[in-house]
Order: C-alpha cells, then structure tokens, then sequence
C-alpha cells in the first residue's frame, strides 16, 4: 500500500540476527519471496518518507533541482548563452562521497552510472546511484536511486533493477515515478548541487537505514496473515480492506486511486513461467 504516512505494517518485522538462516532462503529465491521483498522494501520507502516528514514542497528548496522538463530547459539555455565547461562528473561524485559520506564504498561504475554500498549486516547492503540523465544529448543531469541487496542468500543482485527493488530519492517526497534531476553546467554549480544532495542524504539516510534494518533483518519471508495473505480480490474488495486500516491512523484517509498491472515472469512480481501473464497484481494509493 503506497501512501502519505503511515501503512499497515508488514510481516518482515524482525528482531533475530541477521545471521540467522532461515529455511525457505536456504532453498531458492522463489518468485513468492522476491514479491515479498518487493512489497516490503516499498513499506520501507514509505515508513522513511513518514519518519522525515517528507512533503512535495521541501524539494523547492533544493537548489538546481528540476523536474526532468526544466532539467532540460536550464541546460538548453546555458547552450544558447554559450555557458560551458568540461566537468568530471564521476570524479567529483566519488569525492564527495568519500568525504561526506565515507561509510558508502565505491561498489561499481559505468559511463552512466555509479553504485556506492554501505553494509548495514551480513545479510543487507544499502546501495545508491548515481544516474546521469542524458536530456536529449545536452547532458550535465543527474539523480539518485536507492535500492537494497542481501548478501549470503539466494536474493544476492536480484532484486536491484527498477522493475524490482529500485526506487528514486524523490519517490519518498511524493511517491510517484516522476524523476527529479540535479541540473548544471559549470563545476561551481555542480558543488552546488552536491551541496543540496548533500543535506538531503543527510536527512534521508539515517530514516532509511533504521527501516531496512527494522523490516528486512532478516529477510522476510512472509506477509502478515492477517493482511496481506489473502485471496484473490476485486478492487472494490481490497479497497475496502484497506481503507479502514488506513483510517485508524489518519481519520480523514481517502482513496485516490488503485491501480492494477500484470504479473510476469521476471517482472517485479513474479508468478508463473515463460513470460507468460499469470494473475494481475493491485495497489492502493491513499492520501490524507
């Protein structure tokens, strides 16, 4: 259940060590656990977004921080000004993460991307990327995703991909796929802009951290029965499961919309074999 606030907590609450191996992770990362993890790394994105008090309109506030259109219209325009500058966008990343950030190791990097790892236990590393945006060839755009791994099982890179286990920085201020980008021409604006990536990690890491620690130590393997472990529903159905869950925490809980997508072989939830569509999987968004 994406929402504002808080969501029904999911079974994957756990307080044994990570070191703790569980049965069904001992066996196969079957298509039930990776839908699992799925399911559960949302809460996990949703529960920070509700620890930091995250609203659309702090994002007004960061500096040369755009939407993927004004991304666009800033570069497009420093091109006609004949603003440019040759800028190491890799080189400078890997600076200021090794100085701000020292806990988050180079992990790997391509021309597009660069990956940064912090190991929070044997069995859960929080990984970052950094993405560079192309903006129809004028470049000097980048953003953030987040994404996690679990070293030792039989999940180890297979939830990372955004179809899995990869969500945007700015999902969690209004979550959604809209991709906010840092924007920039000059190396001093890119300082800038690393500037306000900056006090961002800074606010969003320590909440995102606690909740991976707090939901996915250990790995879990189920859904709370009670809640999620149902039967197959109509969206009518669902929503009126959901929506008196919701309404014990906010009163004025709406629903704003459900939406409905098929799940595929290798798709984020997976059932079934061969590509071929087995089940449609549902989701509530509510606001308050």
């Amino acid at each position: 259940m994406n929402r504002r606030g808080k969501s029904a907590k999911s079974e994957g609450k756990g307080t044994e060590s990570a070191s703790v191996q569980l049965d069904p992770l001992s066996e196969s990362a079957t298509p039930e656990f990776r839908l699992i993890l799925v399911r559960v790394f949302d809460e996990v994105m949703a529960r920070t977004s509700d620890q930091i008090r995250a609203r659309t309109e702090d994002l007004a506030e960061i500096p040369l921080l755009f939407g993927r259109s004004g991304g666009f219209e800033k570069r497009m325009t420093d091109v006609q000004a004949g603003r440019k500058e040759t800028v190491n966008l890799p080189s400078h990343l890997k600076r200021f993460m090794k100085q701000h950030f020292p806990e988050y190791r180079f992990d790997r990097g391509d021309p597009e991307q660069l990956w940064f790892r912090k190991t929070l236990a044997p069995t859960l590393d929080l990984l970052l990327k950094y993405e560079k945006v192309h903006q129809w060839g004028l470049g000097k755009t980048f953003t953030i995703d987040f994404t996690v791994d679990f070293p030792g099982t039989p999940f180890r890179r297979r939830q990372i991909g955004r179809g899995g286990m990869l969500k945007n920085i700015f999902w969690m201020f209004h979550e959604s796929w809209e991709q906010k980008v840092w924007a920039y021409t000059t190396s001093t604006e890119l300082l800038t802009a690393l500037e306000g990536c900056r006090n961002l990690l800074n606010r969003v890491l320590p909440a995102l951290e606690e909740q991976c620690c707090e939901l996915l130590l250990p790995p879990p393997s189920r859904f709370r029965p009670a809640s999620w472990n149902l039967a197959p529903l109509t969206a009518r159905e669902a929503s009126n499961i959901v929506l008196p869950m919701a309404r014990s925490w906010a009163k004025d809980a709406e629903m704003e919309s459900i939406n409905a997508a098929p799940i595929t072989e290798g798709g984020p939830a997976t059932a079934g074999s061969g590509g071929r569509c087995c089940q449609s999987e549902s989701s509530c968004a509510l606001r308050s």
